[in-house]
């Protein structure tokens, strides 16, 4: 591994590894039939950087204030899980929900409610002026991960001189947009349902073109696929095949869960950004990684596993962590029974 020497004496211990999170952090309400509804911690950004903090790194998270109540549940909840949360501006908005509706394992999603018709995922991103004075603070980390873009993103993706920026879109229908946002992203990782199919193998025509080191695709119930750069050259199509799970509960977390613990073994061995990346690092990391985004799915909402005893003594084994259970506090209803505004 090519790293400068005064970067190899900072990291002695995996919570030496400093990381950042940015993006999307709301409220999950996950619906069921004939039972109560399960809130939770969503937005991929926060469930990611969540995670990675839970498992034991040093995590800090660029979160917008939200002033009405749910705000208040929304901070409290995040704090819980052991990040330094830093917020960049207040407003006087709801915190987004993103409600799912959940069937026999089948799962869809709303931003608009049914009952009251408001929208619930206003999403305020972090401006320039927001972020330099947070940056300042914190210095360079290990790693920027971001599932959105906005001005400031853009401004402490350029910032990162030395750790990785990983950007997971949730999804993009303009090529030419994919590929602004991408570009100067070091790793990407994206759903082929939320792409269209002939991007694919342009992205990886334009693959030598851009910054990016790696860039995964996951298949679902057919896998992960991914290429590489090493030496400068780019790698053909990488498969990992994943083992079908039976009787499913929720699979709506299991790309969190699946990034989370792929980047915690991924920067243990790659701490800081280098110019190639060894095929054999990425195998080792999908091949925990896949086992513990499929046990995920056993359990409703991407962090319904966090609450139960069996499953974090189960994940514990797996990554060999000491994450502890969480306990998430009952958000009251105000005003909309359905949507919590």
């Amino acid at each position: 591994m090519v790293t400068k020497m005064k970067d190899i004496k900072d990291i002695k211990d995996i919570k030496d590894i400093k990381i950042m999170g940015a993006g999307l952090s709301c409220i999950d309400i996950i619906k069921q039939e004939n039972q109560n509804d399960i809130i939770s911690i969503g937005g991929t950004a926060a469930n990611v950087a969540s995670i990675l903090s839970l498992i034991g790194m040093k995590v800090s998270f660029l979160q917008a204030n939200y002033l009405l109540k749910q705000g208040d549940w929304l901070n409290e909840e995040l704090g819980k899980r052991g990040m330094d949360i830093f917020y960049f501006n207040k407003f006087n908005l709801s915190a987004p929900r993103i409600i799912e509706n959940l069937r026999n394992g089948e799962h869809s999603f709303t931003t608009k409610c049914p009952k009251c018709g408001k929208k619930t995922n206003e999403i305020k991103l972090p401006r320039v002026a927001n972020v330099k004075q947070i940056y300042d603070h914190l210095g360079q980390q290990n790693l920027f991960y971001y599932d959105r873009i906005s001005e400031g993103i853009n401004w402490l993706i350029n910032n990162n001189d030395t750790g990785w920026n990983f950007y997971e879109p949730n999804s993009i229908r303009v090529y030419d947009t994919l590929f602004n946002n991408i570009k100067n992203a070091d790793i990407v990782k994206i759903s082929a349902e939320r792409i269209p199919q002939s991007y694919i193998e342009k992205i990886k025509n334009d693959f030598s073109m851009c910054k990016t080191k790696l860039f995964i695709i996951t298949l679902g119930e057919k896998g992960i696929k991914y290429i590489y750069k090493n030496n400068g050259n780019v790698s053909p199509w990488n498969y990992i095949g994943v083992k079908k799970e039976k009787d499913i509960v929720d699979n709506a977390g299991a790309g969190d869960w699946l990034t989370a613990s792929f980047l915690y073994y991924f920067l243990q061995e790659y701490p800081y950004r280098v110019e190639s990346i060894e095929k054999k690092v990425i195998e080792k990391a999908f091949n925990v990684a896949k086992k513990v985004a499929a046990y995920s799915c056993y359990f409703c909402g991407a962090q319904g596993v966090l609450g139960n005893e069996a499953g974090i003594k189960y994940l514990n084994k797996l990554l060999k962590t000491e994450i502890k259970i969480q306990k998430t506090k009952r958000l009251s209803d105000i005003g909309c029974d359905f949507c919590k505004i």
